[in-house]
């Protein structure tokens, strides 16, 4: 098989198995940090979980060019990251 074949392919589960974990580790980490640190501490930890997991297993599977390889679902993951612990903050905050 090629190589660019299996880095789409171990990319495609990496990505599928880091957003089904993401949701639940930012509401958990949302919800032990408050303060500021709630605001920055989860979007953090899920950049370094998505960069450790996928720079890791493309490693280990041989994949060429791997910083081109994660570069855009690390973004993603990071920006959503983002825009959910913001929405987690303004939705425990109430209406006002």
């Amino acid at each position: 098989m090629p190589r660019p074949l299996i880095a789409g392919l171990v990319q495609g589960l990496l990505s599928a198995l880091i957003t089904l974990f993401l949701k639940r580790m930012l509401e958990a980490l949302s919800k032990r940090w408050p303060g500021r640190a709630g605001l920055w501490v989860p979007p953090l930890a899920a950049a370094s979980v998505s960069v450790s997991l996928l720079g890791s297993i493309h490693w280990l599977a041989g994949t060429p060019e791997i910083l081109r390889t994660i570069s855009l679902p690390l973004s993603v993951t990071t920006l959503y990251a983002i825009a959910y612990t913001l929405a987690l903050r303004r939705a425990s905050a109430g209406p006002g």
